[in-house]
């Protein structure tokens, strides 16, 4: 067939496309049906066509994991890696195709689970990897539809089926072009009754330990009416919160993401059981950042791109940390030590290198965002401005924001061209001192460092981590297990050989922050 060399290349002298193959004017609308089988913990999905298709390309592919863990169902089709994604190709044109896989809960970097599982046995179904592109046969070999595919959907569970607003009791049928544009949703399949506030709706795990819940019902309100204050931009929708609980493993487990209309959190681990400060304030801000997200990401959707994701997840790790402030959960004094945790993570997670590199590791953006913000807010609140303020005028006039619009707003704010080059700086070039431009940053905002070796220096796990990974990167592998202690050691090991680093030195504050400035 003309359409396997295409696609498979070695079995012939064609070579398969460097990029998703050209498309179709008109795109056939595919009908998913998804019916879950409780006994069995397991998922059927068909794709069916109103005319005979090719193949299918599904375009979520980040993480190639479908081949692996989907079993076809329908005789003639098979998978195919194509270099732009996960492809399913029929021998003959065919109306439709099948699948069955079993509920998929792990984890994708940056990316949303295929499933989520509540302690009760309720699940969540991740559309987004589902969405397919569909394919036909052409003289030249295959076409693949045009980007906007619309589907038609059906989820067919006992129980409740709900999407956003739309709720079903066993089947639940949808179509919404914008949801499967924004790369999909969560579908709650399950017997949880939604509990409704003004602010939102929320269906928790009733398995989640009590505080939990509490803090969750009564936070997020909280935080919705903080963050409409601060910006002042109220929501124009009622978020759906999917808050789903995990009881086994160790440890305080979290993921989460926020989807046009819905906010989605996860917990999972033993260390949940047991309420301190300690729990409870990472609980909150991870509340905190999540909602965040409803305005940077969702209410103003961001211009598509990793390139916008440091402004996005550095502005609600900064407003998830204010938040903390706000509600009295922490003092000046611990929002600095975090603060200068994050300055030394940036540190080691881009060295003397621009931010915007698609090979720093995971989490640099994060930090590095959070700590530049803050230092923008205080350079903007010496000009009678905030970065509150920027914000609202940001996406006061921009549907969708960038990273440009964000930087001509301060620009406009400060009066000043130049304001904004060290933040330029940060994105497009990097620094040749990057501690003494951390430490100049810190000592803005009021937050007084000293230079010491990395053993001496404030640094989380996280970021020794992300300093075992960048040195990874740098150096090639170090044969050591990404502990703190094995973090130093490999840096002792880099700094006496040949491969230099530009952390020699990181940064400890030296004491309590007397005058915590102008920042956030």
């Amino acid at each position: 067939m003309v359409m396997l060399s295409l696609l498979l290349g070695g079995c012939t002298t064609h070579a398969p496309p460097a990029s998703p193959l050209p498309t179709v004017s008109v795109a056939p609308t595919p009908g998913v049906e998804v019916e879950v089988d409780y006994a069995a913990d397991e998922w059927t999905v068909t794709w069916t066509f109103a005319e005979p298709v090719a193949g299918v390309w599904f375009p979520r592919s980040r993480h190639a994991f479908r081949q692996e863990s989907w079993a076809l169902r329908t005789e003639g089709w098979s998978w195919v890696s194509a270099p732009y994604g996960e492809v399913l190709v029929a021998e003959e044109p065919s109306r439709s195709v099948s699948v069955r896989f079993p509920t998929d809960t792990r984890n994708r970097t940056k990316d949303y689970k295929l499933n989520l599982a509540f302690s009760e046995d309720s699940r969540l179904l991740f559309t987004g990897h589902l969405l397919v592109h569909p394919m036909r046969a052409v003289p030249e070999g295959v076409e693949r539809a045009a980007d906007g595919v619309e589907h038609r959907w059906t989820v067919k569970a006992e129980g409740r089926v709900q999407v956003l607003d739309h709720a079903g009791t066993d089947t639940l049928t949808w179509s919404d072009p914008q949801l499967d544009d924004e790369g999909g949703t969560y579908v709650y399949i399950g017997t949880i009754e939604p509990l409704r506030t003004d602010d939102l709706t929320a269906i928790v795990d009733p398995g989640m330990p009590t505080w939990m819940r509490e803090e969750t019902l009564t936070r997020l309100p909280e935080l919705i009416a903080l963050y409409t204050e601060r910006t002042g931009h109220p929501l124009s929708f009622r978020p759906l919160v999917l808050a789903s609980f995990d009881p086994t493993g160790s440890g305080t487990d979290l993921k989460g993401g926020t989807l046009p209309g819905l906010v989605q959190l996860h917990a999972g681990g033993t260390g949940w059981s047991e309420t301190s400060s300690d729990v409870e304030e990472r609980w909150f801000w991870f509340l905190g950042h999540e909602t965040f997200h409803l305005w940077n990401g969702q209410e103003f959707r961001k211009q598509p791109g990793r390139w916008e994701e440091w402004a996005s997840e550095g502005l609600s790790d900064l407003y998830a940390l204010e938040s903390l402030l706000a509600f009295g959960m922490v003092d000046e004094d611990e929002a600095a030590r975090r603060r200068v945790e994050d300055a030394n993570r940036c540190v080691v997670g881009t060295g003397d290198e621009p931010l915007l590199r698609d090979d720093h590791p995971y989490g640099t953006w994060y930090a590095c965002g959070h700590v530049a913000l803050w230092h923008l807010d205080g350079l903007l609140r010496a000009h009678d401005s905030s970065l509150d303020q920027v914000l609202h005028e940001v996406w006061a006039d921009h549907e969708r924001w960038a990273t440009t619009d964000l930087l001509f707003e301060v620009q406009q704010q400060t009066g000043d061209p130049l304001s904004v080059g060290p933040l330029t700086d940060l994105l497009y070039t990097g620094f040749p001192d990057p501690v003494g431009t951390m430490s100049r940053w810190l000592a803005d905002g009021g937050v007084r460092t000293t230079r010491v070796p990395p053993a001496d220096a404030d640094l989380s796990e996280s970021a020794c981590r992300v300093g075992l990974k960048a040195l990874e990167q740098r150096c090639g592998e170090l044969g050591v297990d990404g502990a703190c202690p094995a973090f130093l050691e490999a840096e002792q090991q880099v700094r006496s050989g040949s491969c230099a680093v530009p952390w020699s030195t990181l940064l400890h504050r030296e004491s309590s922050t007397s005058d915590p400035g102008s920042g956030g």
